[in-house]
């Protein structure tokens, strides 16, 4: 809700009774703002702060000032900001026939209105309608601002009304002439008969105030709007406020000049709250009651706990801050002591004639101050200063505690303690000579009548006063723990604070337990109990509250932080420096020192908020939230930015996220704002963000953000493809190897096959050669029986028995498998040449001296490892004795002639002397055929098969220069 104020209204006060209030923080363009004369401002649904100004608008979030960046025909110059029901901005231009734009956070919306808005008292919303009052053309417009259309548009007789006022059941009008109220329904009222001007006007919490205005003075009465019982009147003169009646504790606020008066309902006083500026004033309260007035040098922001944060230099970098008397002392660690006056600000050097370094807390007894120094222990009394020497002792002292058990006053030094009689001022040392202590004593506690808790960074250790002896704490812990601060809570327990966090100490089970680690992650330097609810925690970057009465009923730890962000400016807690004055909590620190009214800390819950701000640099409208976002056709990464809103934040906010389908438990705690999600397979998805917030015990309490996906792509850009795709390849390869090793499995089966086949029909026409060569044998042998030749005859049958046996021992051995398999062994270069002979002897027993022959090898030739395929050359001779030699009645000469010319082959030639091919047809037909002869016709049909089985054979037969005929085979050598 908020205030709206005229220009005509001075409310004036001093009010002596009234607690001055100065901002927490104030903001310029040097925060971010983009103009400093601020004409508007409001709290959104979302919970951003919003200014517009006459050069833009920007939103706050909590920690930073963000400009929005409006399109480039838009003119930034803004005179009202509103947010319509559905979530909607609407900016309202400066001047005369201006547009409104409209933001739904992602895109912007332009309506050529035409209205009024140089002022933005002339303009009036309610229910998402605009009313706008145009003095120059005195016409009255009503718009819808969720459609922009005009629903009305009418004259408006500008001069006997005051101005759009305000609004009970919709907008308001005062008629300056006869003091008439008008509503939109004309209807009339006659408000006042008097001398008085009567107004009203909204404030923060539906309560309206009736102005009653004379020459000298103004009287102001305000009202509560349901039961119209006054809270409270004042009357003001030469806008100086004279008094304020109170009638009702009512929240409410009023301003003049120089102050924003609020009525503090919680606290039942007056706040003044200082202004930088009274001109355009807007005041708002936002979600965690912060107070926030805008004005033309700025904004001011007031925090609901109102700290109060010194700003003077001197009191920088306190190594204490305490009080003494009506007035405080200030120690600096090189600066020196001092005492100061705050209420006016003094500060006042306390002279000491012996340099020395002051260090951590002292103590208080009576009218002294005992301080811990590097040289000294110095003792401050009414403005002197006394020394004792302590330098022979070899040890800076870095705390002081007072025991009121024993009346001694103990000092921490190096893995030692001084204890000081007050007294007669004797000093006693007493040394860890183990050195329990690890190092310097930071902290001293009472733990009994007899022992004293002693703390050093790194451990907890016990004192016993009457046996002067150190011990180690035996208990059980979680980590290592030491004792930079101490504190004793009403139950009887130990706090500490260390580099690591807040701990406890629980007495009855003698167990130190680590508390908040997740919401206390910097060193703890001071822990004060404040009251039986509140635990004060100093850390280095922030302050903090523990509730004592969660803790100890029900074992919550719920936490609340304060800093930059809701009012604490502090850094570097003093080291064990936070004390009690009354209801003051006093924390002095490295930055600046600081009070709160203890009253002012509560837990109440503030107001937080993560907003998934874009996906994929794409912006997400704040108008339809639960939607399901499809994310661009193809894309297959995700980008999403998200920021937290609110000032329930550590110092540096803290997210966790997940992705419903890819993380299966919630991110660790990080700062990035930043979730990035790569090689997405299509489909939908829940993307989940939660702030670290202070005021929940448990991480599952805390509000979480979400935002539904869909995320669609092709085939061949989702991110399994390639993965698919390579399975897919490697099963299409197992099949197309199958089908490969099965098409060959089949080609080498056929051509086994037709090498079977081949061989079988070698072998077909082996069995066909041979009983040719045998039918000629006996051709032989029966010519020579024809002829009564019987000795011969006898001799041809014993020779061709043997011959017969080496033909038939030749064909089984050259029938034999080579190691692959391959029937193509065949026959060797000796066996082959001497069954020729066998051959030629055999029929030289027919033809006598006629037949001369001639079997001749090349000395390069292994005749025993030369082989060669059977029954390929004998065919050749024996063509060359029938048709050469026999087919004449004189002597003739066949050779045969072995010899290499090139590598894995070998080369046989026979000769013979006989006619030659061209008279081979009349040589034959004029002899008398004894039987058809198909010798060469065999022999070439085999030469075929063996070629088509691979080896390689060629054959030539021409007529010799001189009488005869010559063929030339050449073989492919074999195993």
């Amino acid at each position: 809700m908020r205030i709206s104020l005229v220009i005509l209204l001075f409310i004036a006060c001093v009010d002596t009774a009234a607690q001055v209030i100065r901002p927490t923080k104030q903001y310029s363009t040097h925060d971010g703002i983009p103009q400093i004369q601020v004409q508007d401002m409001l709290q959104d649904s979302r919970g951003y702060i919003w200014v517009a100004t006459k050069n833009g608008a920007a939103s706050f979030n909590g920690d930073r000032w963000e400009s929005l960046q409006f399109p480039a025909d838009v003119n930034p110059s803004f005179v009202k900001i509103y947010e319509n029901k559905i979530g909607e901005l609407i900016f309202f231009q400066k001047g005369e026939n201006v547009n409104l734009i409209k933001y739904n956070g992602a895109n912007f919306t332009q309506m050529d209105s035409s209205i009024y808005s140089r002022s933005k008292w002339n303009s009036f919303i309610h229910n998402d309608t605009l009313f706008n009052t145009d003095p120059i053309k005195s016409v009255f417009k009503k718009v819808d601002l969720n459609t922009f259309d005009i629903l009305l548009e009418r004259p408006f007789n500008y001069k006997d009304s005051l101005a759009v006022q305000g609004y009970l059941d919709g907008p308001q009008f005062i008629n300056g002439a006869d003091h008439l109220f008008n509503t939109l329904n004309i209807n009339i009222e006659q408000l006042a008969d008097d001398e008085r001007i009567l107004a009203w006007w909204p404030n923060f919490y539906g309560n309206h105030v009736i102005e009653y205005r004379y020459p000298e003075k103004t009287e102001f009465v305000y009202y509560d709007h349901v039961n119209k019982e006054p809270i409270f009147q004042t009357t003001l003169q030469n806008r100086i406020l004279q008094n304020i009646e109170i009638h009702k504790w009512k929240e409410t606020i009023f301003f003049d000049q120089n102050y924003i008066y609020r009525i503090n309902e919680k606290n039942k006083r007056i706040d003044s709250l200082s202004l930088i500026n009274t001109t355009n004033n807007d005041i708002i309260y936002d979600f965690d009651s912060n107070i926030w007035n805008s004005s033309e040098n700025g904004v001011q922001y007031f925090t609901e706990t109102h700290f109060r944060n010194f700003n003077q230099p001197e009191l920088k970098d306190a190594w204490f801050f305490v009080p003494y008397k009506d007035n405080y002392l200030f120690a600096n660690y090189s600066k020196g002591l001092y005492e100061v006056k705050l209420d006016p600000f003094e500060f006042h050097p306390i002279n000491n004639d012996f340099e020395t370094r002051y260090y951590f807390k002292p103590a208080l007894v009576e009218d002294k101050v005992y301080i811990a120094s590097s040289n000294f222990i110095i003792i401050y009394e009414n403005g002197t200063v006394k020394n004792i020497d302590i330098r022979k002792y070899n040890s800076e002292l870095l705390c002081a505690y007072y025991d009121t058990v024993d009346d001694m006053v103990y000092f921490g030094g190096k893995n030692k303690l001084l204890v000081l009689d007050p007294k007669s001022l004797n000093v006693q040392e007493i040394i860890d000579h183990e050195k329990i202590t690890k190092s310097y004593i930071l902290s001293i506690e009472s733990k009994n009548e007899k022992e004293l808790w002693i703390g050093s960074g790194s451990s907890l250790t016990i004192f016993n006063k009457e046996k002067k002896t150190f011990s180690k704490v035996e208990a059980k812990a979680d980590d290592k723990v030491g004792g930079t601060c101490l504190h004793n809570d009403h139950n009887g327990n130990l706090w500490l604070g260390n580099r690591n966090g807040l701990w406890f100490h629980n007495s009855m089970t003698n167990s130190i337990q680590h508390i908040g680690k997740d919401y206390i992650e910097n060193q703890v330097l001071s822990i004060q109990q404040v009251n039986d609810s509140i635990l004060a925690i100093g850390c280095t970057d922030e302050f903090a509250i523990l509730n004592l009465d969660a803790f100890y009923i029900s074992g919550d730890t719920l936490i609340k932080s304060f800093n930059h962000r809701n009012g604490f400016l502090g850094e570097e807690v003093a080291q064990g420096g936070m004390f009690l004055q009354d209801s003051l909590l006093w924390i002095p620190s490295a930055t600046k020192l600081t009070v709160v009214n203890i009253n002012d800390l509560n837990f109440k819950p503030m107001f937080s908020n993560t907003l998934i701000r874009k996906i994929n640099n794409q912006s997400i409208k704040w108008t339809d939230p639960d939607s399901l976002l499809n994310i661009e056709f193809g894309e297959k990464n995700l980008c999403i930015e998200f920021e937290s809103i609110g000032f329930n934040q550590p110092k540096v906010a803290q997210y966790q996220y997940k992705l419903d389908g890819v993380d299966e438990k919630w991110t660790p705690w990080t700062s990035s704002t930043t979730a990035r999600y790569f090689n997405l397979s299509p489909g939908s998805y829940t993307f989940s963000v939660r702030s670290k917030t202070g005021g929940f015990s448990k991480d599952d309490e805390i509000p979480i953000t979400k935002v539904e996906l869909e995320v669609d792509m092709p085939f061949y850009k989702t991110p399994d493809f390639y993965q698919n795709a390579l399975f897919l390849i490697l099963i299409l390869g197992i099949l197309l190897f199958a089908l490969l090793y099965y098409l060959a499995r089949r080609r080498k089966e056929r051509t086994e096959l037709e090498q079977q086949l081949n061989y079988v029909r070698a072998k077909a026409l082996q069995s066909q050669l041979n009983p040719h060569f045998i039918f000629n044998v006996l051709s032989t042998i029966q010519s020579l029986v024809l002829k009564n030749d019987t000795e011969k005859a006898n001799k041809a049958l014993v020779s061709f028995s043997k011959m017969l046996r080496k033909f038939l021992d030749a064909s089984v051995e050259s029938e034999k498998a080579n190691s692959k398999g391959d029937f193509v062994r065949g026959i060797s270069l000796a066996e082959e040449n001497e069954l020729l002979g066998h051959y030629l002897d055999f029929q030289k027993l027919q033809l006598g001296e006629k037949l001369q022959y001639q079997i001749q090898v090349s000395k390069d030739i292994d005749e025993e490892n030369t082989y060669i395929p059977h029954m390929i050359i004998q065919p050749i001779v024996e063509n060359a004795v029938k048709h050469g030699i026999g087919s004449e009645n004189k002597p003739g000469h066949v050779s045969v002639i072995w010899r290499i010319e090139k590598a894995g082959f070998i080369i046989c030639i026979v000769e013979d002397d006989g006619p030659g091919i061209q008279n081979k047809d009349q040589i034959v037909s004029q002899t008398i055929p004894m039987f058809k002869s198909h010798g060469l016709e065999l022999l070439h049909k085999k030469i075929a098969v063996l070629q088509n089985l691979g080896r390689k054979i060629n054959l030539t037969h021409t007529n010799k220069e001189s009488k005869g005929t010559k063929v030339v085979v050449e073989l492919q050598m074999m195993e």
